[in-house]
């Protein structure tokens, strides 16, 4: 597929007729499907994708809980994963054949910037969390649990911090955000006031209803 120059917006005349560009997109707008659909397809996408995992459970041996937390820890990355894809997949089909566009104008993509404002990102989000875990620390609002120093290996170490990382990312920030940012704010591009506070809602309606993360000890875990 060869992509050409981006077409340039003629200017409106005087008398106000619209452009060849206002009158095609006028087109393909009634062509795809009604907005209310398209709103309800966000939460249903990322609905499946959370579901999807499921599949899982037919693979022998992932089905019963382990005490081995190294492998415990393997399972909870291989469901965030898989979220994330499915939660891929599925913004790739409505882009693709409900907007027919291409996935890039969701966000889907990566520029110079991308890596240092995923550093901002990411240094806001361990600002905020370790703030809050403080404050409810300081009320008496985090259970402590005692740690088996015994098990806490180099290892199991490593593997559930990889899980709290795939958590963060692949369960609820990247699936969300393509979803509830991207998708959104991309088809309710003509309502942009209504497009912020429709996603805003949408996204913190979906964080604030989603169960707690199992095992976890502290307001930053469980903010995941």
């Amino acid at each position: 597929m060869t992509t050409g120059a981006p077409l340039q917006d003629s200017p409106a005349n005087a008398s106000g007729t619209p452009t060849q560009t206002e009158t095609d997109d006028r087109a393909r707008s009634r062509s795809r499907w009604p907005l209310v659909l398209r709103i309800a397809l966000a939460p249903v996408a990322l609905l499946l994708a959370m579901f999807s995992t499921v599949a899982l459970l037919l693979v022998p041996g992932l089905a019963g809980k382990t005490d081995n937390q190294i492998a415990a820890a393997t399972v909870n990355i291989v469901q965030c994963v898989m979220t994330f894809a499915v939660a891929l997949l599925l913004l790739w089909l409505m882009m693709r054949f409900v907007e027919r566009r291409p996935l890039r104008e969701s966000g889907w993509r990566w520029s110079r910037s991308s890596l240092g404002l995923l550093g901002l990102g990411i240094g806001l989000s361990l600002l905020i969390g370790g703030g809050i875990t403080l404050i409810l620390f300081a009320a008496g609002r985090v259970e402590q649990h005692p740690v088996n120093w015994a098990e806490a290996t180099i290892g199991v170490a490593i593997a559930t911090t990889a899980a709290r990382l795939a958590q963060a990312f692949f369960l609820q920030g990247i699936p969300e955000e393509l979803l509830f940012r991207g998708w959104l704010m991309q088809t309710m591009r003509n309502r942009p006031v209504a497009a912020v506070i429709v996603s805003t809602v949408s996204s913190a309606h979906c964080t604030g209803s989603r169960p707690a993360v199992p095992g976890c000890r502290s307001a930053t875990d469980c903010s995941i």
